[in-house]
Formats: structure tokens, C-alpha cells, sequence
């Protein structure tokens, strides 16, 4: 048996049986890995009140070859309760949880990935205005997948941009006005630049920023094409992540 001891974020925890449940967590050394809690759901259980969406664990677990693992230890570091405990800020971190767990790949540690969920959801329970948050961490997410079209330039004839551009979702990339076939997911040069701005600061600066309703109302249709056309993964409706990226409340299932 080879028993690995790591640390991971809950992503989702499933009901197996009567008394047992399956963890789905992101590892910071393995990636995504599901693992069978037995007696999770027993009163006794040490895995009870801590196997939650986004508690912050440190974990042993047995690796076997095929099927799930088996969870032996599960030590909590931080259930990020006050996360928890705002409507708005839970939603946008459940659908972080959701977006990782539908794009990365069982088995397959990125290191890179699991500091931004894990610096993402730090933002957003630490700053006051969290707003452009999830702008911020999508934006890190297509630009590690290398899939963060060009803020600076026409992806088809390269002129730099000196009015609005409009995304290309079968092309990956932002048009200029001259090469733009229709003005749906239209960004203006305001927008862009605010976009730009936003693809470049950090977490913690991304606070001081202040967004217009028009500009949240362009932006998250767009970047919600954006990981549509970067990733082959059943993402959440665009419904809520327009809603999330416009500072709506909604759930994330």
C-alpha cells in the first residue's frame, strides 16, 4: 500500500453509501484526487464536520492503482468560515471549486493551479471589495492554460488598439473594428484597458479597482466565452458566471 500525505482544498464531497461519502479535493502534490471517506457521515466520524467545500485540509490517503483512494487522516487547517458566512462571496467561491473541478484532469498536479484557487479564495474572504475577484482568477486561468487572447493588438491584422474591440470565440481572440464581422461581445476601449489592467495586478490590488455596471455587463459575457472556447469541460450555465462576474448573488451548483 502506498500512503501519500498531502494538503488540498475540498472541491465536493458525494454520498456513497449510509454511512460513507466521496471527497473530491485538489491536492497541492497530485492534483485532483477522489477519495472514499468511510464512515463520513457517522455522529463519531473525525471526517464529519470537516469534509466540506472549501475547508482546507491536510490529508493522508491510501493510492490505489485503480478506482477511488481510501481516506485514512483528515486534519483541518482552515474551513474558511468567514467565507462562508457572506452569501455574495460564497457563491463566487464555489464557483472556483466548480471551474477547477471541471478542468483539470485527475491525477495531474499544477502546483501554479493550486496556489491560485488557494490564493483566490484568500482575496476574497480578506478584502472588503472583492468584486473583481473572479475576473482576476479566470483571467490567471486562461493565461496558464494559454488561452488569454492578446489585450494589446487585433488577433487577425495586429494593429494596436485604438477604439473598441469585439471577441472571436472561433478564433480565440480580440478583433479590431475594421475586421469584426458583428458587434456582439463588444468590449470598449474603456473596457479593454480595464481588462488589460485587470490580466496584470495582483490579488490583493484588484480590491482598489472600481468597475462600472457597463463595463461588468461587457466583460462577463466575454470571459465567459473566453473559457468556453479554452477548455473541453462541461462548465457552469453562463447564466451564473455572468451573474457572479456582474456582482449578482446566485448559487453555484
Amino acid at each position: 500500500m502506498i500512503f501519500r500525505r498531502t494538503v488540498g482544498i475540498v472541491l465536493r464531497c458525494t454520498d456513497y453509501s449510509e454511512t460513507s461519502k466521496i471527497a473530491t479535493i485538489y491536492t497541492r502534490d497530485h492534483g485532483k484526487v477522489r477519495a472514499l471517506a468511510k464512515g463520513a457521515k457517522r455522529k463519531k466520524s473525525d471526517f464529519l464536520r470537516i469534509l466540506e467545500p472549501l475547508s482546507f485540509l491536510e490529508i493522508v490517503y491510501i493510492q490505489r492503482k485503480s478506482g477511488l483512494h481510501i481516506l485514512k487522516e483528515a486534519c483541518l487547517i482552515d474551513s474558511n468560515l468567514d467565507l462562508r458566512q457572506q452569501l455574495s462571496k460564497v457563491a463566487r467561491g464555489l464557483y472556483f471549486l466548480s471551474l477547477i473541478e471541471r478542468t483539470q484532469p485527475e491525477e495531474d498536479p499544477d502546483r501554479a493551479v493550486f496556489e491560485l484557487l488557494s490564493s483566490s479564495l484568500s482575496a476574497l474572504r480578506r478584502l472588503s471589495f472583492a468584486e473583481n475577484v473572479p475576473i482576476v482568477f479566470q483571467l490567471r486561468l486562461l493565461k496558464h492554460f494559454g488561452r488569454l487572447p492578446s489585450l494589446t493588438a487585433c488577433g487577425r491584422c495586429g494593429s494596436p488598439w485604438k477604439g473598441s474591440a469585439t471577441y472571436d470565440p472561433q478564433s480565440g481572440s480580440f478583433l479590431c473594428r475594421a475586421c469584426r464581422k458583428d458587434g456582439k461581445r463588444r468590449l470598449s476601449r474603456g473596457t479593454l484597458q480595464a481588462l488589460r489592467r485587470l490580466a496584470e495586478i495582483s490579488l490583493e490590488r484588484c480590491g482598489r479597482m472600481r468597475l462600472s455596471k457597463e463595463q461588468r455587463s461587457q466583460i462577463a459575457p466575454v470571459i465567459s466565452a473566453m473559457l468556453r472556447a479554452a477548455v473541453e469541460a462541461d462548465l457552469p450555465a453562463e447564466s451564473v458566471v455572468n451573474s457572479l462576474l456582474r456582482g449578482g448573488e446566485t448559487r453555484c451548483e
